[in-house]
């Protein structure tokens, strides 16, 4: 991936430093792991940020489910589900006890 904050040379310069520090080989991927919000928000700003500050990699995409989701515009659909699973449960229930 090509870091839109760090020029070729900048981007040699910390792989290098990097090396140096950890006693390694292996170069880390992407120097977002190094870097503050505060300096991906003026990267943002400036259209120079593509990448997620902390960490190694982008965050993984939810499944299709909306059970895991948050926010109000998935909260019906986590509550009729809800609502379901305790109809079912109740359902269960009473038959245990009938038969």
């Amino acid at each position: 991936m090509i870091v839109l904050c760090m020029s070729p040379a900048e981007r040699t310069i910390w792989d290098r430093t990097i090396q140096f520090y950890r006693g390694d080989i292996r170069p880390i991927r992407l120097p977002c792991v190094d870097c503050t919000p505060a300096f991906s928000a003026r990267m943002g700003k400036v259209y120079r940020c593509n990448g997620y500050p902390g960490m190694a990699a982008p965050p993984p995409i939810p499944t299709k489910g909306t059970a895991h989701r948050r926010g109000p515009e998935y909260a019906e659909a986590r509550l009729e589900r809800r609502r379901a699973s305790w109809r079912a449960y109740g359902a269960r229930r009473r038959a245990k006890r009938a038969g």
